[in-house]
């Protein structure tokens, strides 16, 4: 881990709209950050995408921010009103629904096409608060699963199948099953009448903050519907084995051409694949927060001077 550097901390206001996922992100960012250097942060909620227009959140303890974050579209125009009423950079986590040169940083994911500009900073995926860092026992595999989507065509049977497929490769591992939000309560039952040997399946409701990261750290190995394309990432900067279960894409979107170029750059094997080697490959793990980090403090050296 970088040395901290001995200077005044960074002055942070952190604006929410409470979604886990936008706060993963941002955690992210700041855990990068603090790596470098000492953080003052202030979180805000922010009610409404449009409230802001009339006033600002009001901070309680910072009155003068280095920086705003915000992911979410909610955040977007306040990001902006804060700036203007308080001072302090505005750096939006994923593509804002306003113009990018508004905001002073635009961390965005490859997948959504950023145009080159010199306030944009292009991500493998979304940033997240994960780590490489654990034991990543070998014997130990987690199975990821996502749902429905808009990207990929979902189906109970095919996973199932799957599934049981993988658990007949590792014999003697213990495979963890975690469902998500957007996983069929069905699945999950036929997961556990399915009586897969040494697996234990976990739904969205038994985990809570910290629980993924504490599996994937324990974890060797993981498999991930191509829907979940944020466990994908996640997965990728835990420093885990990556599999990609097998699911028919609904068209050529965004997020499949993303899963796409993560197989064809060997950072993930598809199922397919697997079933005539099966073997996972070990990719470098990704550090995308901390790549975004750097960005930032060089870009602004004199933050909180």
């Amino acid at each position: 881990m970088p040395e901290t550097i001995a200077q005044e901390p960074l002055r942070v206001l952190q604006l929410s709209d409470g979604k886990a996922g936008h706060e993963n992100q941002a955690a992210g960012l700041l855990q990068a950050l603090q790596a470098h250097r000492r953080l003052d942060v202030e979180k805000l909620s922010v009610a409404s995408k449009w409230g802001a227009l009339l006033r600002a959140p009001r901070p309680s303890q910072i009155q003068t921010p280095d920086l705003i974050i915000g992911a979410g579209n909610r955040t977007h125009f306040a990001l902006l009103r804060c700036r203007q009423r308080y001072g302090g950079k505005a750096v939006v986590l994923m593509k804002p629904s306003l113009p990018l040169s508004l905001f002073d940083a635009c961390i965005i994911p490859a997948h959504d096409t950023p145009p080159a500009r010199d306030n944009v900073f292009i991500s493998q995926g979304a940033l997240n608060s994960m780590s490489a860092e654990g034991e990543h026992a070998p014997d130990k595999t987690i199975v990821l699963l996502g749902g429905p989507s808009k990207h990929y065509r979902w189906d109970n049977q095919r996973v199932l199948e799957q599934v049981s497929t993988i658990a007949t490769h590792a014999p003697g591992a213990h495979l963890v099953l975690a469902g998500s939000r957007r996983t069929p309560p069905q699945l999950l039952d036929q997961l556990r009448t399915a009586e897969i040997a040494n697996a234990e399946v976990v739904p969205v409701e038994d985990t809570g903050p910290g629980w993924l990261r504490e599996q994937l750290a324990a974890s060797a190995h993981c498999w991930v519907s191509p829907d979940s394309v944020s466990m994908v990432y996640e997965a990728l900067t835990a420093g885990v084995a990556v599999g990609l279960l097998s699911l028919d894409e609904m068209g050529q979107s965004r997020v499949a051409r993303g899963i796409e170029g993560l197989v064809t750059n060997g950072q993930v094997r598809p199922y397919d694949a697997w079933l005539s080697d099966p073997t996972l490959p070990q990719a470098a793990p990704i550090n995308e927060a901390g790549r975004c980090a750097q960005w930032i403090l060089e870009r602004w050296p004199g933050l909180g001077a």
